[in-house]
Order: structure tokens, then sequence, then C-alpha cells
């Protein structure tokens, strides 16, 4: 009779464990692996604070501004997205942020482990063109679900999975930001 086949029995996993967790790590090791991997998370996250600053200077129309090629984590979606060589055509296009905005929201996606999202989401953006991707809507983007939903992709391209990517880093976002208060309780405790 195998134990670990008893309903009500967890196999002793925690209750921040994923289910796959214990056919991997034994209980004892999870908690450790766990919490290196949220520092690894919040360190991740940390680096997006770079795109945000970009982006937040693009909006304010600063003309001698960061640009994303500046720096590692803007490169690395620029090569991801293959928008190297597009830039806005004009000064009105070129206050509408589109690539910044874009660049946060994927940084953001790797550090809260929703790439899945984020290679949907490209994928969506690849079989459109970039100047539909960074033009179409006036450079609207809908990852916090505020715009109508729109099936035309001229409006908002890809919305859907735009939407479905923001969900998912809030989620993701909200799980870390429990998990990181739990062990800092927990520390308090000790």
């Amino acid at each position: 009779n195998n134990d670990d086949d008893r309903p009500g029995n967890d196999g002793g996993k925690t209750s921040d464990e994923p289910s796959w967790a214990s056919n991997f790590f034994p209980p004892l090791a999870w908690g450790p692996l766990m919490e290196y991997m949220d520092d690894q998370r919040v360190s991740r996250l940390k680096q997006c604070d770079v795109l945000k600053d970009i982006l937040q200077q693009c909006r304010k129309g600063k003309e001698n501004r960061t640009q994303l090629e500046d720096v590692p984590m803007g490169i690395r979606s620029v090569r991801y997205f293959l928008w190297r060589d597009q830039r806005p055509a004009s000064d009105e296009a070129a206050n509408r942020c589109t690539r910044e905005e874009h660049a946060l929201w994927a940084c953001r996606a790797i550090g809260t482990t929703c790439g899945q999202r984020l290679v949907n989401l490209r994928t969506c953006f690849r079989e459109l063109s970039p100047e539909i991707v960074l033009q179409a809507g006036h450079g609207k983007v809908d990852y916090e679900g505020t715009e109508p939903l729109n099936d035309d992709s001229s409006s908002i391209p890809c919305q859907q999975l735009q939407r479905d990517m923001g969900d998912c880093i809030r989620t993701n976002s909200l799980a870390l930001q429990e998990r990181l208060r739990k062990r800092k309780e927990r520390e308090q405790q000790k």
C-alpha cells in the first residue's frame, strides 16, 4: 500500500509548493530552492526598472533620453521582437513609446515566469509587420485590459494576447509578493 496515494495526503509539501515540486525535490529541499528562485525573480524585476525609466522619459518627450539600445534589457527586447531598425517615422510617432512599453512588459513577463505568453505574443507580432505592431492604434497597448476589446489588429495588435500576458504578470507578481511577505514573517519569528 502506497501511503502517498491516500486522500488528503499532500506528500509533505508546503502551501506555496507547486504540485510538480514533490516529484523532483524532497520536501526539505523545496523551501530553500523556492526562496532562491524568488530571489532570482526579484532580481530580474529590478532590472525592469531601467526600462520603466526609459518609458517614463519617452512619455515626457525628452529629446536626449536613454534609448532601448543603450541598455542590455532593451537590446534583448529589440532583438527578441526583431525591431532593431524600427524607429518612429515622425515626432508624433516618437511620443507613442510603443517599443518602450512592449519592452517593459516583456521584461516583466520574464521576471514573473510568464515566458510562454511572451512567446505567444511574439509569434502574433511576427505574423503582422513591425509597422503594424508599432504604429497601429496610435501606439496603444492593452496589457492592463483597459481598452475596449477589438478583434481588429489595426486597432491594438494581438490585444487578447497582451491582456493574457498582463493577467499572468499580475497574478504571478501578487503570488510572489505573498511568498516574500510570508518569508519575511518567518524570518522575523526566528
